[in-house]
C-alpha cells in the first residue's frame, strides 16, 4: 500500500481529538479543568469513544493542528503551521462562531501544549479579568456585524479559500448557525452532541456516535464515493 496522503485539519475544539486525550488528562492528575464534562462523558461508555480524526486515520495521514477556543481569524492562521505542499495534500478546515474574537490576554496558566490553549480568543464562555459588560457588548455587536453584512468581506474571504488554496482541495465547514446559506458546508448535528445523549453533561461537542457520523460526512466531502470503516464499535 502506497503513502497515505496527508489531511491537515485546522479548528477549533470541534477539530481536537478530545477523546483521544483521555489518558493523559488522568496521567496529569486532571487538572484541565474544562476537561470534566467530557471525562464524565467518556466514564459513562463501555468502551472509551473516539473522535473523527481517528477514523480519518485509516485513509489519511492526519496532521491535527486544531486548537480549543479558537476564532475564525486564529483559524486561519493556523494554516502558518502548514509545512510544504506534497501532492495529494488535503485540508479540512472547521470554522467557528462569528462572534469570537482574538484578544491577547495575560495567560491565566501556562499551557503545556498549545493546541489546548483557552488564553487568546474571546468568546461568551471565557471572560477574563476585562469587564465583562464591555466584552459582552463587543460580542453582541460583533455578532449584529455579521448577520447585518457588514461583514460580507470576511465571509467572502472564507467562501474564497478554496480557490485561494486550491492545489490542496480544501473543504470548509462550520458547527455555527452563522454559516448557514453560505458557502460553507453546514450539518445541524442537534440530538448527537454530548448534551443530547445525557441532559446533566452541559457539553455540546459531539458525542461518540456524532463523531462517526461527521466522519462518515467528512470522508464523502473529501473523497467522494468512498466506503467508511466499519461502525465505530469495531474500531481498534
Amino acid at each position: 500500500m502506497g503513502r497515505k496522503s496527508r489531511l491537515f485539519i485546522l479548528g477549533d475544539s470541534w477539530g481536537t481529538p478530545y477523546f483521544e486525550w483521555y489518558d493523559e488528562y488522568l496521567e496529569k492528575n486532571k487538572e484541565w479543568g474544562w476537561y470534566k464534562n467530557i471525562e464524565k462523558y467518556i466514564e459513562l461508555k463501555s468502551n472509551k469513544p473516539k473522535t473523527f480524526s481517528t477514523y480519518l486515520k485509516e485513509h489519511f495521514d492526519v496532521v491535527n493542528i486544531s486548537c480549543g477556543g479558537q476564532s475564525n481569524e486564529s483559524i486561519i492562521y493556523q494554516l502558518g503551521l502548514i509545512n510544504e505542499f506534497k501532492e495529494g495534500d488535503r485540508i479540512f478546515i472547521i470554522l467557528s462562531h462569528a462572534c469570537r474574537l482574538r484578544i491577547n490576554v495575560v495567560p491565566q496558566w501556562e499551557p503545556d501544549n498549545k493546541f489546548r490553549r483557552r488564553e487568546v480568543d474571546i468568546s461568551p464562555s471565557y471572560l477574563p479579568r476585562y469587564d465583562k459588560d464591555t466584552l459582552t457588548q463587543i460580542m453582541h455587536d460583533r455578532e449584529s456585524s455579521w448577520h447585518s453584512g457588514n461583514r460580507n468581506d470576511e465571509l467572502e474571504f472564507y467562501e474564497n479559500l478554496p480557490n485561494l488554496l486550491n492545489k490542496y482541495k480544501p473543504v470548509l465547514y462550520s458547527w455555527s448557525k452563522d454559516f448557514i446559506d453560505t458557502k460553507v458546508k453546514y450539518v445541524d448535528y442537534y440530538g448527537y452532541r454530548i448534551v443530547d445523549e445525557y441532559p446533566d453533561i452541559p457539553d455540546y461537542h459531539l458525542g461518540e456516535y456524532g463523531n462517526y457520523l461527521f466522519y462518515t460526512n467528512i470522508l464523502n466531502w473529501l473523497i467522494p464515493n468512498t466506503k467508511p470503516v466499519n461502525y465505530y464499535g469495531n474500531l481498534d
